[in-house]
């Protein structure tokens, strides 16, 4: 469970602009940190949507809940874990719970299924986050390619591609959703707080301009099921 808040920031990217911003962070000396693979993500949220209207309004201390997973080029899974995601100004850090046992039920059962066997267990379990122990439903199914670069000063540089949004609110298994793709790519930037100077100097010498985006809050509203402009 890591408890280190850190900076993100985002950039929203046409696909054809990634080739040159790869090229730009390798010329900084980042390095490849793991290799691409795909990110399987489920937003939770309560009945009273707080988690999305939270982030829609910017509250200064917010919190997201998702389970996520990750499968290579030939459909293996793996390091199946709940992410507690909390943001403190403009902070984030995130706590995370395993929970491989359940990795063999991601593509054969409901996803309403899952989710309850996963929330009796993290209930019985760690009864000490108290946003865990009230009823959370799946929200929104996200799919994507990620790429992972980081300098040796620790400064992390993502590439998210390809990325597909599905709802969830059926009693649908992982393989009977139906994704509809988003068209844009996204490029994060997470660093320490004591490199934040480094990264201001790097961001000054490029055109790129940081803006809010969330993954939840843009799938929601492409799938219809939630305002968001």
């Amino acid at each position: 469970m890591s408890n280190d808040y850190r900076y993100e920031l985002k950039f929203i990217l046409e696909p054809n602009k990634m080739f040159h911003l790869l090229e730009w962070i390798k010329f900084l000396g980042a390095k490849e940190k793991y290799a691409t693979r795909i990110n399987n993500s489920i937003y939770f949220d309560d009945s009273e949507k707080s988690a999305f209207r939270e982030n829609l309004l910017g509250a200064p201390q917010r919190k997201k809940i998702r389970i996520r997973w990750y499968e290579n080029n030939y459909k293996d899974l793996s390091n199946l874990n709940l992410e507690i995601k909390e943001r403190e100004g403009r902070l984030n850090r995130k706590k995370t719970i395993p929970l491989e046992k359940f990795l063999p039920l991601i593509n054969k059962k409901p996803i309403w299924e899952i989710n309850e066997k996963i929330q009796k267990f993290i209930r019985d379990t760690n009864p000490e986050h108290t946003i865990l122990q009230q009823i959370l439903l799946p929200e929104l199914f996200i799919k994507y390619q990620r790429s992972y670069f980081e300098t040796k000063d620790s400064i992390r540089f993502t590439f998210d591609s390809d990325i597909q949004f599905s709802n969830t609110i059926n009693r649908l298994s992982i393989r009977e959703l139906k994704p509809i793709d988003y068209g844009m790519s996204v490029m994060e930037i997470k660093f320490f707080p004591e490199n934040k100077n480094r990264v201001v100097d790097i961001l000054r010498r490029t055109n790129l301009t940081p803006k809010r985006h969330s993954k939840y809050l843009v799938g929601s509203a492409i799938l219809k099921s939630a305002i968001y402009i």
